[in-house]
């Protein structure tokens, strides 16, 4: 097959995971997954990491993990995917809670360079620090980490300004980034 028809399988699944204009479908996401794999699909990472995104939403945590450990095996690994494992230990209601593994994968990738739009993710940080939850409470680091958040999202703001658009304005569904394959 050619490497286009292994690019639409992938995003044909990306549209049934996200439920782009249709309603989520996890099965027909996994098939047009493996068949992303099987016509030879070159974005290894995101394709492990999509893999990963479906048996997370089908609550099964531990089979995600294998597939978001594939992919953060890759140098090239986008820091998404960390969030992602973090937030698979994160908090009381997670399946495989333990908070100081989902600190640990947070700040792994916590670089401002890497990051510097990713308010949202800074701000997880600060919250594990303010409730003292994977970290002895430190309400200071906290402080850090919200600032960090603050600034990034300044930046995003000066960011799409160029492009006359404030996210604020909009509710977003999904994360363009989860559909996008850089």
């Amino acid at each position: 097959m050619e490497q286009g028809s292994a690019e639409a399988s992938w995003v044909l699944g990306r549209i049934f995971l996200l439920g782009i204009h249709i309603e989520p479908d996890l099965e027909q996401a996994k098939t047009c997954f493996e068949n992303a794999q099987e016509y030879g699909y070159k974005n290894k990472v995101m394709l492990q990491s999509s893999m990963g995104d479906v048996y997370r939403l089908k609550g099964q945590p531990r089979q995600a993990l294998v597939w978001y450990s594939r992919a953060l095996a890759n140098e090239q690994c986008p820091y998404i995917v960390y969030e992602k494992v973090g937030d698979l230990y994160r908090g009381d209601k997670s399946q495989m809670p333990d908070n100081s593994k989902a600190l640990e994968y947070y700040l792994a990738v916590a670089e401002p360079e890497l990051i510097k739009y990713a308010a949202g993710f800074y701000r997880k940080i600060g919250d594990m620090y303010a409730e003292g939850k994977g970290a002895e409470k430190n309400v200071v680091i906290a402080r850090g980490w919200y600032a960090k958040a603050r600034d990034a999202k300044k930046k995003l703001k000066k960011h799409m300004a160029r492009f006359e658009f404030d996210p604020d304005d909009y509710k977003v569904e999904f994360d363009p980034r989860d559909i996008m394959p850089w």
